[in-house]
């Protein structure tokens, strides 16, 4: 059985509060009553590429950190990422960036996009999820998801929500949702 998803977003400019967002859920072809998702969080416009973002002022500090994390992922080094992260998560991290070899393949793939953007910033609990597409002339544009935890004034990116399965299906269906066209 297919699903159908309507998602019912207001695009708002980064400064904004936040807002209620819902995405409904019906069997494929159905009126009927939907399941309702909603949750708080932003829903940024087109003109939130990361090219055209520099030198602009107004940034959130999660803004800015998600956006300092991708940077770092392209041009950083295994140590500057493994700081990005939250103390509980600084060992996996490290183990994951000795591999030579992923780290290399991770950090190519990163060279390769020609630019990002800045998609949805959503709360759950006290964690602050940031979607990011990510473009490039080699491959299909995608939008990755950066859950950030934030500690005294200070955000982190955390692994904390990986086995969490309704952090696992929203992610999955929201980010889908995303997907915009990169400018000329």
């Amino acid at each position: 059985m297919a699903i159908s998803i309507l998602l019912t977003l207001t695009a708002v400019p980064a400064t904004a509060q936040s807002g209620e967002q819902r995405i409904e859920f019906r069997p494929e072809g159905d009126a009927g009553p939907p399941i309702v998702l909603s949750f708080q969080g932003e829903l940024y416009d087109e003109s939130h590429w990361f090219s055209q973002l520099e030198g602009r002022g107004g940034l959130g500090a999660a803004e800015a950190f998600v956006i300092r994390v991708v940077n770092t992922g392209r041009d950083g080094e295994p140590e500057d990422v493994v700081a990005l992260w939250s103390p509980e998560d600084e060992a996996e991290i490290r183990a994951s960036v000795s591999d030579a070899s992923l780290w290399q393949r991770n950090q190519l793939m990163s060279q390769q996009m020609a630019d990002s953007a800045l998609r949805a910033k959503v709360r759950y609990g006290p964690y602050t999820l940031m979607f990011v597409q990510h473009s490039a002339d080699t491959f299909e544009d995608f939008v990755n998801v950066y859950p950030l935890l934030e500690r005294d004034g200070r955000f982190y990116l955390t692994a904390a929500l990986k086995a969490d399965p309704l952090y696992r299906f929203f992610v999955q269906y929201y980010s889908s949702q995303l997907v915009i066209d990169r400018p000329e």
